[in-house]
């Protein structure tokens, strides 16, 4: 399972990684979902993928590029639990949000040592970090000009189940999708928490995004 978020009423954005073993008619997206033990919640929409556009530039294990668009049948209308997400449309030099708050939801592990998906989404605040603090971690490896890496290191964060999910900051009331989750520090296919986390940084893909919307 992966996250993903609605940036037209016909495109959600992902994560590469997510989806390279998978044809588009394998994909289903569940919109407006909420708690995952029901079936009947009200608002749900259920769409199966048209088409999967997986990033040319994205490579197997790296975090650069690591975008995927799945078309959908378009939506008659948005409604009070399924809305789209804002495309940055600010200047993408990460220099600028070094330092901000930004905020992460998701489904995935609650924790270092579960191996359950959170049946309720997940919210936490993330502080973005600066090149250098990501270069002087474990990430060393991962951070490039078009990634950066967020976290609180104090055993909160994305973990497994996450990915595809976005980072979020907002501006004068409007979520803007800034990052998508990519990469965490992992062993055993369970995350560390005390570690930063690295994100695709859709900002500089925003052309790609836009043309393939």
């Amino acid at each position: 399972m992966c996250g993903g978020s609605l940036i037209s009423r016909s495109t959600v954005i992902s994560a590469a990684h997510c989806f390279k073993r998978l044809q588009a008619e394998q994909i289903v997206l569940f919109l407006g979902r909420h708690n995952l033990e029901s079936y009947s919640e009200d608002g749900i929409v259920t769409r199966d993928a048209n088409k999967l556009i997986i990033h040319t530039d994205y490579v197997d294990g790296q975090p650069n590029a690591d975008l995927a668009l799945i078309r959908i049948e378009p939506l008659e209308q948005f409604t009070e639990y399924i809305k789209p997400i804002c495309l940055w449309s600010e200047l993408d030099e990460s220099s600028l949000i070094v330092g901000k708050t930004a905020s992460v939801v998701g489904w995935g592990y609650e924790g270092e040592k579960e191996r359950d998906i959170s049946p309720l989404p997940k919210m936490v605040d993330v502080k973005i970090a600066s090149k250098g603090d990501c270069l002087s971690s474990s990430f060393q490896s991962l951070i490039t000009n078009n990634t950066f890496c967020a976290g609180n290191r104090d055993g909160t964060g994305p973990c497994m189940g996450d990915s595809g999910g976005a980072l979020m900051l907002q501006r004068n009331g409007r979520w803007l999708l800034r990052g998508v989750v990519s990469s965490g520090q992992s062993s055993a296919q369970r995350c560390n928490l005390y570690e930063y986390v690295v994100y695709c940084d859709a900002a500089k893909y925003i052309t790609w995004i836009r043309q393939n919307l």
